[in-house]
């Protein structure tokens, strides 16, 4: 559902407040929400609150670079004896990294969403 949002949330361009409080966003979906907040002009004020992190496969990056986010499962978790690294991710880095390239964002909120440490260089650029 959240990948159509993204869809849409490019296309309203007087957009200027988005609510997603505990909506168990995944990967797909904090993929297309975070590259349609890139460049945004108008949005002002975004809450994922409540969202928590997981695991995912493979190597975070840029956009769409995780393994695992394309699988399935949107919500991929550590397999014993697989043959991928498992390493502790949250999907809202996608979205924290769609916003890195807004200027128009002034309310970001992030409350109980566990992104931890590895979101601090991206947040440093909001």
């Amino acid at each position: 559902a959240l990948v159509h949002l993204g869809q849409t949330v490019k296309r309203l361009e007087k957009l200027q407040s988005l609510n997603l409080q505990s909506n168990h966003i995944a990967c797909a979906g904090a993929a297309a929400l975070g590259s349609a907040l890139v460049g945004h002009p108008t949005l002002e004020a975004l809450d994922v609150s409540g969202n928590a992190g997981g695991f995912g496969f493979g190597q975070t990056g840029r956009l769409g670079a995780i393994e695992g986010c394309s699988s399935d499962d949107p919500y991929p978790t550590f397999v014993e004896g697989s043959e991928h690294r498992a390493s502790r991710f949250s999907p809202l880095l996608f979205l924290l990294e769609g916003l890195s390239g807004n200027t128009s964002i002034k309310k970001l909120g992030l409350v109980k969403c566990n992104i931890g440490y590895e979101a601090d260089h991206i947040l440093e650029g909001i």
